[in-house]
Parts: C-alpha cells; structure tokens; sequence
C-alpha cells in the first residue's frame, strides 16, 4: 500500500503500518533508470556542444550554434544539471573546449 509517496507494509496482520524494508539491490534497481535518463541527459548537451563548436570552427558568427553553445553552457553552470550528475561543469566546458581547438 502506498501512502504519502512512501512503500508501507502491514505488520503482523494488526493493522498498524510500517515502513517496508527495502535493500540496497532494490534501490539499486529501483534508481538505475533514473540514472540513465541523466546521464542520457548529460551525453545530449555534450553532443549538442561538440556539434555547436564543429560550426562555431567553420563560420564563427553562425547564430544557431552560437545559441546552442550558450544554451548548453547555461545548462551545465545550472542546479538543474548538479542535480542529474556530480561531474564539475567548469571541468568539463575546459575539456570540451580543448577538444574543440
């Protein structure tokens, strides 16, 4: 039985609930694709960015990458892309810029 966005078990058959154990595989199993769509997620911008560079190179004023480059930049510095990845996203804009010189 689900209540309030928690697994709940019956105990013993007298009606009070409690919280139902859950191992560490489970949660495992349980968070994997959540994992999976983040890093999905994460691959995309990376791609997006490398793809924006590869233009930016051939014709620098290019106003669709240069968009793209700075919509992408935005989203690594934001809560939204800590909250899907730990990866340092001032390290990661230094590596991808290198790759791209």
């Amino acid at each position: 039985m689900k209540t309030k966005g928690h697994i709940y078990a019956r105990y013993n058959g007298s009606g009070n609930l409690r919280p139902a154990s859950i191992d560490q595989q489970e949660i495992a199993l349980l968070c994997k694709p959540y994992e999976d769509v983040a890093n999905a997620i994460v691959l995309q911008a990376v791609a997006d960015y490398r793809r924006a560079m590869r233009k930016l190179n051939k014709n620098p004023g290019y106003g669709p990458a240069l968009y793209t480059k700075r919509e992408v930049e935005r989203f690594f510095r934001s809560c939204w892309f800590a909250e899907l990845t730990c990866v340092d996203p001032t390290i990661l804009l230094s590596e991808l810029k290198k790759e791209g010189s």
